[in-house]
């Protein structure tokens, strides 16, 4: 029983350290203006901040076992090798930012996982006919032009029948993507089905989570 209670003590001052390292982080972070986190500093944060890892849970959702997937604007690739690599044949994961792809390479294990630093707006994808494509947190932060070239790239790039599944971040500080309604009419031009399911998190930040299928048109 002691040295339960001495595992609990130490336990509990683990925590308090770790939550000190990662308030740390964030207010660092901040200024350095990265539009990737660092989600090792979350896990950080103690089991009670949970909210963060519910992208995680609902991608799992979409991802067929065998499927294969591309994951835009992957940051430092968190969600891909703790969630979607378990159950994907194949993903590649893609980022503009080198010092986000250089961490995710260097925290890979997962064989069927690829990451490649590349402008997803401008680059050409590594392959095409994927089940499933993903885009977390990101569209928002892109401008009209780049969201009007972006998308149907996106279809484009998705097997008949597949998924563009992600998230929206809704502030009243993105330039676009502000509210619900202003979400579903973007995708609407270029999914034939698009369903919108919102997660209130805090500081009054809003996660617009979407999933679409593409049109049956003929790209010829």
């Amino acid at each position: 029983m002691l040295l339960l209670r001495f595992l609990g003590a130490v336990g509990s001052l683990h925590i308090a350290f770790g939550r000190v390292l990662a308030w740390i982080y964030r207010k660092v972070w901040g200024p350095c203006g990265l539009h990737w986190f660092d989600h090792r500093f979350d896990l950080l944060r103690g089991p009670e901040f949970w909210i963060w890892q519910e992208r995680g849970v609902l991608g799992m959702q979409v991802i067929s076992p065998g499927a294969k997937i591309l994951d835009l604007c992957c940051g430092e690739g968190f969600y891909d090798r703790m969630y979607f690599a378990e159950r994907a044949r194949q993903i590649d994961a893609l980022d503009m930012d080198g010092n986000a792809i250089a961490l995710a390479r260097a925290l890979n294990r997962q064989t069927n996982l690829r990451f490649f630093t590349a402008d997803v707006v401008e680059e050409s994808f590594p392959d095409n006919d994927y089940d499933v494509i993903l885009c977390f947190s990101a569209l928002q932060q892109l401008s009209r032009t780049q969201l009007d070239r972006l998308l149907p790239r996106i279809r484009t790039a998705l097997k008949a029948g597949g998924i563009f599944f992600g998230s929206v971040s809704l502030t009243p500080e993105n330039d676009l993507l502000r509210t619900e309604d202003q979400v579903r009419p973007e995708f609407a031009a270029y999914f034939h089905s698009v369903e919108l399911n919102c997660s209130g998190w805090p500081n009054g930040r809003v996660e617009c989570y979407f999933r679409c299928r593409e049109m049956s048109v003929d790209r010829n």
